[in-house]
């Protein structure tokens, strides 16, 4: 089980075999995380980009 830190709120993150660009969510603030990097079993976060709707621009 690797560990992290939410970016947003500070909570730790606990991901069973952590890939990197996978998205989680926080359980805490519930803000969507890309996984940034594995090393070993600590895991870093960004907050995920959003993709707006592409209405055709």
């Amino acid at each position: 089980m690797a560990k992290g830190v939410c970016p947003e709120c500070g909570a730790e993150i606990e991901i069973e075999d952590p890939v990197e660009k996978e998205i989680v969510e926080c359980e805490e603030c519930g803000v969507e995380l890309e996984v940034s990097k594995v090393d070993g079993d600590e895991v870093e976060f960004e907050v995920a980009e959003s993709e707006g709707e592409d209405w055709g621009e």
